[in-house]
């Protein structure tokens, strides 16, 4: 597991030298056992090569365009049986609705997310990518503001 050290220094054996590393070192590949002992003590935290969690992908559901079951019903389903089977289906559905979208992504492969769920985005050529995913997120909230909507201003 990679790891980096956030507190204190810790004496990294490799290849039978000790190297003292720091929170000024490079991330670098420890045991796991090593790794979660030094997690668990508060030395060190598992590297995800992320600058900040602001660069993590979100995970959501395309809870406004699902897509429609496809699968024939099958005729000798005992109810304990179908209602497994619709749990699994929904499982599944609910794996197939999910997209990630980051910091990471094109403005391009932004507005193309934010189209394929229904987004409105009242000028896109004016839009910042920040804008994109501020929007993206006030609609998996429940609120699908548009930019340059005054509703709720009082003139």
């Amino acid at each position: 597991m990679k790891i980096q050290i956030v507190k204190g220094v810790y004496g990294h054996k490799e290849n039978g030298i000790t190297t003292p590393k720091s929170k000024n070192s490079e991330p670098f590949e420890v045991a796991d056992a090593k790794a979660k002992e030094l997690i668990k003590q508060g030395i060190a935290i598992k590297y995800t090569g992320l600058k900040s969690e602001a660069d993590a992908p979100i995970r959501y559901r395309e809870s406004l365009a699902p897509k429609q079951n496809t699968k024939p019903a099958n005729a000798d389903n005992t109810p304990a049986q179908a209602e497994t089977n619709n749990e699994t289906d929904a499982q599944q559905e609910d794996e197939e609705n999910t997209v990630e979208y980051s910091m990471k992504n094109t403005k391009d492969e932004l507005l193309k997310i934010a189209e394929d769920l229904g987004v409105e985005i009242s000028d896109p050529d004016n839009t910042t990518k920040q804008q994109i995913i501020d929007l993206l997120d006030e609609a998996f909230a429940g609120d699908a503001p548009q930019i340059g909507d005054n509703e709720g201003i009082v003139a």
